[in-house]
């Protein structure tokens, strides 16, 4: 099962249609309810996450305005999970975001988003993940 938190349902549309060929995949919008769900699903594989998101309202100036959430995000679910694959995308790589990814859990992956095509998508998380969810039908 993979885990995607990202705000934008429409524009990765086409990023879930081909993953839900290979994965099974749930969708979160908000980075407090995807942690909660993280503790729920033990056959959790990897998870895809937008680095620049609203943070929730108690995660306080740790996520620099909303330009970091995904970052701190990860560092919490390193601390339940500390093998988890997560790939993050970003349309904004800049400095500050490159060097917090250095401290992210490994194994980890930065996509850039713009032109960002579903088979490069589901190439990095078939890399992250070692193939598709054994339990779903190839084809």
């Amino acid at each position: 099962m993979l885990l995607m938190v990202e705000n934008d349902r429409l524009g990765v549309r086409p990023w879930i249609e081909i993953l839900r060929d290979e994965y099974e995949i749930e969708v979160r919008n908000h980075a407090d309810r995807a942690l909660t769900d993280l503790s729920r699903k033990p056959n959790l594989r990897s998870a895809i996450l937008d680095v620049m998101m609203p943070a929730p309202g108690d995660w306080g100036n740790e996520t620099l305005g909303g330009t970091a959430t995904e970052l701190v995000l990860a560092q919490k679910l390193g601390e339940i999970s500390t093998e988890l694959p997560i790939i993050f995308v970003t349309a904004n790589p800049n400095l500050a975001t490159l060097t917090a990814l250095k401290n992210c859990p490994e194994p980890s992956k930065l996509l850039l988003k713009l032109h960002l095509r579903p088979g490069e998508l589901l190439s990095a998380v078939r890399e992250m993940t070692g193939g598709p969810d054994s339990d779903r039908k190839q084809g």
